[in-house]
């Protein structure tokens, strides 16, 4: 089976951080009934936590 690449590895950790972070933006936006905000919220955080995840993966 083939290793995927760094570029792979860092796209990884990003797609994975987005995703996180919007479940977790709707799910408290929805608690809150302030949808807009923690989806705006959970996307950056997420994104950030995909960056650094990606990252982390492209190292090792």
């Amino acid at each position: 089976m083939n290793q995927p690449d760094a570029n792979n590895k860092q796209a990884l950790g990003i797609s994975l951080g987005a995703a996180l972070g919007i479940v977790f933006g709707v799910v408290l936006g929805i608690a809150t009934d302030n949808l807009a905000l923690w989806l705006a919220v959970g996307v950056g955080a997420g994104l950030a936590f995909g960056t650094a995840l990606g990252a982390w993966l492209s190292q090792r």
